[in-house]
């Protein structure tokens, strides 16, 4: 009798530990960004289909994420409940398969935008939101979303439902070709949409093709002037199909930040791996705490020792 009891109590145990580990905070973790194109009938290098985009959510969902805006990012604002995991959803290109809509403003289902917003009246726990990084001056149908009767319905729509608008350039202009155009193609994407949003700021900037332009010129992804008028971004995304490094690592690099590709294989395997990983970010729940385990404090980086308080277990 003793022998099973003992043998029940050594299980019960490993049980709950194992459950309190899988549960432990890692905020030096890696998260993911995840990035889609188009949303069509069949799954490419950048199509999503819409059955593919709604299951992605699903998984996002049965895999403890909690979505974030890119502006969160840009604060180091990763405040979200305990044991929850950021994730970033962006969407490049402003294409209308992303945003379509009738006259009447009744959004498609089959858009993006319509996948998103049945999702959140099906599961209204999960805090669903997006980025947007666009194309003012791109042709047809990636100038804001291809319907220009509705641009400025549709962007109206976007910030007062808590999504969010982002820099891509102007055109999608490959920024190694056309390095002295960087501050134009900021400028003009950004004066393009305030013809719509007059108040509108876009602080974050995502390479076309994930191309940087010559070393000597990326100082003009962050910051520039363009006929007198000045732009300053906090953060450039790639597009290297990696997941990022946490903003307290040392190794989180504010011009080259890292993010998903959403294609099928690829972006299933990668949301159920960092729902699954010990080396995925896991939140306190805390803001004001930054707690990791003593494996990771290498990784730490060092201006963050005095501004937060450090758990480390």
């Amino acid at each position: 009798m003793f022998k099973k009891i003992f043998t029940l109590y050594i299980l019960i145990s490993l049980f709950t530990l194992a459950i309190y580990s899988e549960s432990q905070p890692n905020e030096l973790g890696k998260f993911l960004i995840i990035t889609y194109h188009v949303i069509g009938d069949k799954d490419t290098a950048y199509t999503r289909t819409i059955q593919g985009m709604k299951d992605d959510l699903a998984l996002l969902k049965k895999g403890n994420y909690h979505p974030l805006k890119i502006s969160d990012l840009e604060n180091r604002n990763l405040n979200i409940p305990r044991g929850k995991r950021p994730v970033f959803i962006t969407l490049d290109d402003s294409s209308q398969s992303q945003f379509d809509m009738d006259e009447k403003g009744n959004i498609s289902p089959d858009c993006a935008v319509g996948i998103m917003e049945e999702f959140k009246k099906k599961n209204p726990d999960f805090p669903l939101s997006a980025t947007f990084f666009i194309l003012p001056g791109a042709k047809h149908p990636n100038n804001l979303f291809g319907q220009e009767k509705l641009t400025s319905k549709k962007l109206e729509f976007l910030v007062k439902n808590n999504y969010e608008i982002q820099n891509h350039t102007l055109w999608h202009a490959n920024l190694k070709k056309y390095k002295d155009k960087i501050e134009e193609q900021i400028v003009e994407s950004q004066k393009l949409l305030n013809k719509y949003l007059p108040d509108y700021k876009m602080t974050s900037l995502a390479m076309p093709f994930g191309i940087y332009p010559p070393k000597d010129y990326e100082h003009k992804l962050l910051s520039g002037k363009h006929k007198g008028i000045e732009y300053k971004h906090n953060l450039i995304f790639d597009y290297s199909n990696r997941p990022s490094f946490s903003p307290y690592d040392k190794e989180f690099d504010p011009l080259h930040v890292r993010r998903a590709q959403a294609f099928k294989d690829n972006i299933e395997k990668m949301i159920q791996k960092y729902s699954e990983s010990p080396d995925s970010y896991v939140s306190d729940g805390d803001p004001n705490t930054l707690t990791f385990p003593k494996k990771s404090e290498e990784k730490l980086n060092p201006k963050f020792k005095e501004k937060m308080k450090l758990v480390v277990y």
